[in-house]
């Protein structure tokens, strides 16, 4: 006899974007550049120097878990080389904020606090450490699509905000909760899914590195 009570349940699998304003769980990993700073294999560097890490974001529990995208995390100010221009001081700034808010909801730390564990708590030894950290997030989609090799035309999502340990939803959404909105899939507001697929679509060729020409801000 073949007894299958103990495996896992069935679980009906959601491919494509989670729905704008959603919030979910979500990880993060570093993946390794083409064009890396020296000694610094996970740090990018674009033609004219910006430096940046290359993220796959994760949803790891719920109704969309699996569904991953990519996206430049640009590093701030005291991490560049070169001299920024106004739109890349804002961006490398947003993208401070966000590692910050990254650390916090992993490790459970307020914005606000200021006594040693927190400070301690919001040093890292390496860009690695990074890598695995798992944290609440409100998602948005991308205005702009990409084309699978398929032909067909997708959106990614992307990390709107992260929901630190003093939002009243963190303990709900880091305990498995989520919340999945009715809101859009595609970059021009439509409600629908723009494509219906039974299987992953390619890997989106948007918001990679940018390792020849500088990032479109």
């Amino acid at each position: 006899m073949l007894d299958f009570n103990n495996e896992a349940e069935q679980k009906n699998t959601n491919y494509g974007p989670v729905p704008a304003g959603s919030k979910v769980m979500v990880s993060i990993t570093l993946e390794m550049p083409q064009y890396a700073v020296e000694d610094q294999p996970y740090v990018s560097k674009t033609k004219k120097g910006l430096r940046g890490l290359w993220c796959k974001f994760s949803v790891t529990c719920g109704a969309y878990e699996g569904v991953s995208w990519y996206d430049n995390l640009w590093l701030s100010t005291g991490y560049q080389v070169i001299q920024l221009e106004e739109k890349q001081q804002v961006a490398c700034n947003r993208s401070g904020a966000l590692i910050r808010a990254i650390i916090e909801a992993h490790r459970g730390i307020k914005p606000k606090d200021i006594d040693p564990r927190a400070v301690s708590a919001r040093r890292i030894n390496d860009w690695t450490d990074l890598s695995g950290m798992e944290f609440p997030a409100k998602l948005g989609i991308s205005k702009k699509s990409y084309t699978g090799k398929d032909g067909k035309e997708y959106w990614n999502n992307y990390v709107m905000s992260i929901i630190t340990p003093d939002k009243d939803e963190y303990l709900a959404i880091k305990s498995g909760h989520e919340v999945i909105t009715d809101g859009p899939v595609t970059g021009n507001g439509g409600t629908q899914n723009p494509q219906t697929y039974t299987t992953p679509p390619e890997a989106s060729t948007y918001g990679q590195p940018f390792p020849y020409d500088e990032p479109p801000f």
